[in-house]
């Protein structure tokens, strides 16, 4: 393959590239190419069965649409300018194939068990949280989100992704730190979370991540909260946590100080329920479309309603088995982060549940010490990070073989890989996509495994 070349855009990967395919036995993916494209690229990377090259010159187009922002190096939209219905289509091929080549399911059997997409509800202003970083560039501070592979941080006009209050809250935090823009690397990350209510009254909390901070630099952050709780009425939280790793992580290692009001609680609804919650624990993002995922789960989960027990791995603060399971069941759920831990024990008993059993600690730690004391008629609901499940608690759900396992998962890959694990001891009845992150090549899967023994026709 030469230096450029030119070839057609016929398919999307799993990060968003675009695919083309200029020979029968390789495969050329395009960052910042999509489908209905022509284009001109040069080649990064050579491998033997694949290339990777990006976008010199968009040569023809067809079907697509004029681009969502005016941040096209931000990069996390890549799918922007394909129609909404595209984006669904190509990213069900994403699991399709994922199922096939990492799963090693068969091509009927997916068939038979792939339900359409389920469609987010609105494809724009639906986050809830939102992760803004700090770059030091051009003898100033820039607050955005970082290009598509790079460091460099882009300060976006305006993101069709976010509430819009949000970009004002942007920009007050950016134009404060520039009164005393200076270089060190001490400014790290914001993230801004949006609460809700059940009545749907919205309110914002922001957490500022930066490295240890001294004793003036503290003071510095808490005049910040104090402005920004004046300037803002609808802020009802201030975090700001310290983090000394160098890594681009946008998570705080130490709680340094916290600015929140007496009686007041960072909320999200789900499933008529309002959970109580850490504004670093874990919640989806698309309140939306997770409504219709929390459809789709309870109508896979009827079978298993009358399960004396239910196990939820990886259960942040509660949800989805406090939605799935009924006040008179038994839960024992399981989470690695300690706050979560205590929420969803909280969630628990303001929801009625009389026999929550929250354990903190990781899956592959605690699952082994609580199995063997699970009835046999317990159910689980698996719910892991982006990883996937851990090796340990994977050989264990495939030992015990639950009547009933629902796993919910955001990554394709891993949950193909995680399928292809478990399948020596159930099998895989129902699989349901779920479009939670419009505009990205991200998509939340939910699948229905029963035992072996038990097959379902």
């Amino acid at each position: 393959m030469n230096a450029t070349c030119t070839v057609r855009i016929v398919d999307i990967s799993q990060d968003g590239c675009g695919v083309a395919k200029p020979d029968a036995d390789k495969v050329l993916f395009v960052t910042g190419a999509l489908p209905g494209q022509v284009v001109r690229v040069a080649i990064d990377q050579h491998k033997e069965r694949y290339a990777k090259a990006h976008v010199l010159e968009v040569l023809e187009e067809e079907g697509l649409e004029d681009p969502l922002c005016s941040s096209p190096l931000c990069g996390g939209c890549p799918l922007q300018r394909l129609p909404y219905a595209a984006q669904c289509h190509y990213k069900e091929n994403i699991l399709r194939q994922a199922l096939l080549r990492l799963g090693h399911l068969d091509a009927n059997h997916i068939d038979a068990i792939l339900a359409p997409m389920t469609k987010s509800p609105a494809t724009r202003h639906f986050r809830n949280k939102i992760e803004f970083a700090f770059g030091f560039e051009e003898k100033r501070w820039r607050l955005g989100f970082r290009a598509a592979k790079q460091h460099t941080v882009i300060e976006p006009d305006h993101c069709l992704l976010m509430p819009e209050p949000v970009a004002t809250l942007r920009a007050f935090v950016a134009d404060w730190v520039n009164q005393d823009p200076t270089p060190a690397p001490f400014w790290r990350h914001l993230i801004v979370r949006i609460g809700q209510s059940l009545q749907g009254e919205r309110s914002y909390w922001l957490i500022l991540i930066t490295r240890k901070a001294k004793a003036a630099q503290t003071r510095q952050i808490a005049h910040l909260a104090q402005t920004l709780f004046a300037t803002f009425p609808d802020i009802r939280g201030f975090i700001h946590e310290e983090r000394s790793s160098n890594d681009l992580w946008a998570f705080g290692e130490h709680r340094r100080q916290s600015f929140i009001p007496s009686h007041t609680e960072f909320t999200l609804p789900l499933g008529g329920k309002c959970f109580a919650l850490d504004p670093m624990s874990f919640f989806q993002v698309n309140l939306g479309a997770a409504e219709r995922l929390l459809e789709q789960a309870r109508a896979l989960f009827v079978p298993f309603a009358s399960a004396s027990s239910l196990l939820d791995l990886y259960a942040g603060v509660g949800a989805p088995g406090l939605l799935l399971a009924h006040p008179t069941q038994r839960i024992v759920s399981v989470e690695a982060h300690k706050a979560s831990v205590a929420f969803a024990a909280k969630n628990a008993q303001s929801f009625g549940f009389t026999h929550y059993e929250a354990h903190a600690g990781t899956s592959e730690t605690v699952l082994p010490r609580i199995l063997d004391a699970l009835p046999k008629d317990c159910v689980a609901i698996v719910d892991p990070p982006r990883a996937g499940i851990d090796p340990a608690s994977l050989a264990l759900l495939r030992k015990r073989a639950f009547p009933g396992l629902l796993l919910i998962s955001c990554n394709p890959q891993t949950l193909a890989r995680d399928l292809a694990q478990l399948t020596t001891s159930y099998t895989v009845t129902a699989i349901q996509p779920v479009d939670l992150f419009p505009h990205t090549a991200h998509l939340e899967s939910i699948a229905l495994l029963v035992p072996n023994q038990e097959r379902l026709v």
